[in-house]
């Protein structure tokens, strides 16, 4: 095979590089500098497992002390399986889990306290917050804070809308890739369609059935261009325009019963009530008014104008007899 002199040049100059390299005393550190991260910047190999173990550390310790829920708890049970991973770490579960809670788990469920053994203390994390019986409502409860805000709509919204709303859901990734369940792939899907403004978007997601998360999402993405935000965002003005002419209308008195104020029939009824007791209280009773007729009226035991079966005393004027 012939070979050109370019070649040859070049082979020769990698193999006096590789004998210098391998023939190198050994008191010298062969080392290699790995490529640049925007974190680690341009270290050696050792340096970079001892930085990297560091932030790991820190970052872990920052997670101490969770809230006893079953979302935070699988948030920390997901960095914990991260800083297992690395063999330098400095605490075990208890540790890891912070004094706090662990002894706000004593307090909370003093029938089944927190074991002290490290390796019984996981399982016992995932029996008492990983139920499956909650998980549609833990699903909800961790993406609830994704919402997309009431404003006008973009395609980079709806681009960070499913960037936030997919981490949420990374402590439920066992779960989310099974496609077995329809029930959970349902409860994913009308979460994240719950999370998105304006609803005129939404219904139009909403237009085409979707059995899994992954449709879902296909479906999302297809949505996402400027020609259906730019419609989204004209029927949700026209939606909102008619509804605020309805309300006008309603407060106009074109339709009283939707709007009907039953505070100031209250205070009207109270007061006629008022006046009606004040002028029966003001109007004299002339029942037992004594009106003499030849020296006496026609009743015979008060002598009122009344007839005597009407008076309200029982005894008779001349006899003195009870009636």
């Amino acid at each position: 095979m012939h070979v050109s002199a370019a070649w040859k040049t070049t082979l020769t100059n990698l193999n006096a590089k590789l004998e210098h390299f391998l023939n190198a005393p050994a008191g010298i550190t062969r080392t290699t500098t790995p490529p640049s991260s925007p974190r680690l910047g341009h270290l050696p190999t050792s340096a970079v497992i001892q930085q990297y173990d560091k932030l790991c550390e820190v970052d872990m310790r920052k997670a101490r002390d969770p809230e006893l829920t079953p979302v935070s708890i699988r948030i920390w049970q997901q960095l914990f399986d991260t800083y297992t991973q690395h063999p330098t770490r400095l605490m075990n579960a208890i540790e890891a889990f912070g004094e706090r809670s662990y002894a706000a788990l004593k307090i909370l469920y003093p029938d089944d306290p927190p074991p002290i053994d490290e390796r019984a203390f996981e399982p016992y994390l995932k029996r008492l917050f990983t139920n499956p019986t909650n998980l549609f409502s833990e699903i909800r409860e961790a993406t609830a804070k994704t919402k997309m805000k009431k404003e006008n709509l973009t395609v980079e919204a709806l681009q960070s809308y499913s960037a936030s709303f997919c981490t949420a859901l990374l402590i439920f990734k066992e779960q989310v890739i099974d496609t077995s369940n329809f029930d959970l792939q349902k409860t994913i899907i009308a979460a994240f369609y719950d999370g998105i403004f304006p609803k005129a978007f939404r219904w139009k997601l909403e237009e085409s059935s979707c059995s899994t998360w992954a449709a879902a999402l296909n479906r999302f993405r297809t949505c996402s261009t400027h020609e259906y935000v730019q419609l989204a965002n004209k029927e949700d003005r026209d939606y909102r325009e008619k509804l605020h002419k309805k309300e006008t209308a309603a407060r106009d008195h074109d339709s009283p019963g939707q709007y009907h104020n039953f505070k100031t029939d209250y205070e009207g009824k109270r007061a006629s009530s008022a006046q009606q007791r004040l002028a029966k209280d003001s109007t004299p009773d002339t029942s037992q008014k004594i009106i003499k007729k030849g020296g006496q009226g026609p009743c015979h035991n008060c002598r009122g104008a009344h007839d005597t079966i009407e008076s309200q005393r029982r005894f008779c004027s001349d006899c003195k007899e009870r009636v």
